[in-house]
Order: structure tokens, then sequence, then C-alpha cells
């Protein structure tokens, strides 16, 4: 999770009146409308739906029960994810650092770098390809001959309800 450097309110500077900026005024006052009706319980019970919803309206998203934005756009978040400059991982609100203390998780910059660099390589595609693509193939072939003589599996049967 990372936040704005910086002052974070939702409404950065005033918008010139005219219509164009009236109508995407209007939109991001919309969105807000229905970024202010997510509750915590929402996103704790199944944020899917939520974010998607969120996103559907718009890439980014002032959440008042977060006190927070929320990005959901890919592009938007890759963004904010790349740009340590801009956005920051050290906020109070997220416990991350002190309940394991500094670390890549609550880290930016060249000490992040530092902090994650023994663990790139180990965890690159080809890496863990490497490692596991044998047991996961074993595996997989363990749990199908185990399927095989029931000729389905448990969740495809009608007894189970699906």
């Amino acid at each position: 999770m990372r936040g704005i450097r910086g002052d974070a309110s939702p409404r950065q500077k005033e918008i010139p009146d005219t219509q164009d900026t009236q109508d995407a005024q209007d939109a991001q006052d919309a969105q807000d409308m229905k970024a202010t009706q997510v509750t915590l319980a929402d996103l704790e019970a199944d944020p899917h739906p939520v974010i998607a919803r969120l996103r559907a309206d718009g890439p980014v998203s002032w959440v008042p029960a977060l006190g927070a934005w929320l990005v959901a756009g890919y592009p938007q978040a890759v963004g904010v994810l790349r740009d340590a400059q801009t956005f920051t991982v050290d906020d109070p609100r997220f416990s991350t650092a002190r309940v394991v203390g500094p670390s890549m998780l609550s880290l930016d910059g060249a000490t992040h770098v530092r902090h994650r660099a023994p663990f790139t390589e180990p965890f690159r595609a080809a890496a863990v390809r490497a490692r596991l693509e044998a047991y996961t193939r074993a595996e997989a072939d363990r749990l199908v001959r185990a399927i095989q003589p029931r000729g389905t599996p448990e969740h495809g049967t009608p007894e189970h309800g699906t």
C-alpha cells in the first residue's frame, strides 16, 4: 500500500469553471459519491465487487472509509508502485514496519531496493520454474490419479451442490 507524499487531500486544486472542466468535475463528484458509499465491512466481506464498481467509474477513487486513495486501474497502480518520488509506503496507518521492522514492504527508494535484492533472482519466473516444476507436475499427476477412479472431482458432483 502506498500513500501520496505531502498533502494528500482529495481535492488539491480548484478547477476553473468552464463547461469541459465542469463536466469533468460532475463526473468526479458522481464517482466520489459512489466511493463515499464504500464501507470497511464491504471491503472486508468481499472487496472484489467493490473495487470492480469503483474501477468501472475510474481508475482512482478517494475512499473516505479508508482515508486514502484507492488505485484500481492497472496502469495507474503500476505507475504508483514505480514512482517512489511521489508515493510512499511510509504510512503510520499500516503496521508492517511496526510489526516486522523495516523491510522491503515498508521502505522506499534505494533502501527498498537493498532489502529486496536478496529475493529478486530466486523469485523470477525461470528460477521458480526450475525449482518447482518437477514437484508441481508430480503433485498434479498424483491428484489426477486420485480422482480418476471417481470420474469427477468432488466439487463437480451434484451431491456437493455445484
